[in-house]
């Protein structure tokens, strides 16, 4: 079984970039035999030399504004030539860009599994058990919830290639026809519609989280937060396959 994972980054500070530092370093721990490109848009700070985890990458890849089918290997960085922006702030979908061109490159590379864990979440969910879970369920997409939203979040999904190609999932998706009338994540929802199973992780966003775990409990985190990343990345039990095992102690 082929697994890509991919993470989109936008990297504005140093801060930002060692956290991306940190997201290559939990892959490695909980998926060591996929593939793990970046997609990125121009970031600011992408000095991938300067931090240990991110060195292992190869020579950025250049791909058109638009996206395309691209060769990649076990560690690479695919830039686009510019940044357009979000919608939601009044550019393009530089999001569903960025998030077509991960998918085209599971498609274009003979990956049998994709999953979509974002440049700023951490996770120590074991990928390769989930996405043996979906290949012997029959399973075509799987993701979390965004705590507080009751929806998918798009930063933690997974996909079986073969049904992104039955789908047309990214045609469907149209990032370069897209207007903020809706958020991404509900495009996505949408598309995939009975698809999509659910999976209640312990995740926390943005500090809101559907109940108040210790970091150490927690199966993924997204935040800006520098003390509670290092605890995540330092505490804990990894990889992690169950999302209902008991924890010792809920903050309430």
């Amino acid at each position: 079984m082929r697994v890509l994972v991919f993470g989109i980054t936008h990297c504005d500070s140093p801060a930002r970039l060692r956290l991306l530092d940190q997201w290559a370093e939990a892959l490695q721990r909980i998926a060591p035999d996929g593939d793990h490109p970046i997609i990125d848009s121009q970031s600011p700070v992408f000095d991938l030399a300067s931090l240990p985890h991110l060195s292992r990458f190869q020579p950025a890849i250049g791909v058109p504004s638009g996206t395309a089918p691209v060769a990649i290997g076990r560690r690479s960085a695919v830039i686009f030539p510019d940044d357009i922006g979000s919608v939601s702030q009044g550019g393009r979908d530089g999001w569903g860009r960025a998030f077509c061109q991960g998918l085209l490159c599971a498609m274009a590379n003979g990956h049998d599994y994709v999953v979509h864990v974002e440049g700023g979440l951490l996770t120590r969910l074991d990928i390769p058990h989930h996405c043996r879970t979906m290949q012997e369920r029959g399973i075509n997409a799987l993701g979390g919830v965004t705590p507080n939203k009751g929806w998918l979040e798009a930063g933690l999904v997974f996909f079986d290639v073969a049904y992104l190609e039955r789908a047309r999932v990214v045609e469907r998706y149209a990032w370069d026809r897209r207007t903020p009338t809706l958020f991404s994540q509900i495009v996505l929802s949408e598309l995939i519609g009975d698809e999509l199973y659910l999976r209640m992780w312990r995740g926390a966003k943005d500090n809101i989280a559907m109940l108040q775990y210790f970091v150490k409990d927690l199966h993924w985190i997204a935040t800006e937060k520098v003390i509670e990343n290092d605890a995540f990345m330092q505490e804990g039990r990894w990889p992690a396959r169950g999302f209902g095992d008991p924890v010792e102690q809920v903050i309430v």
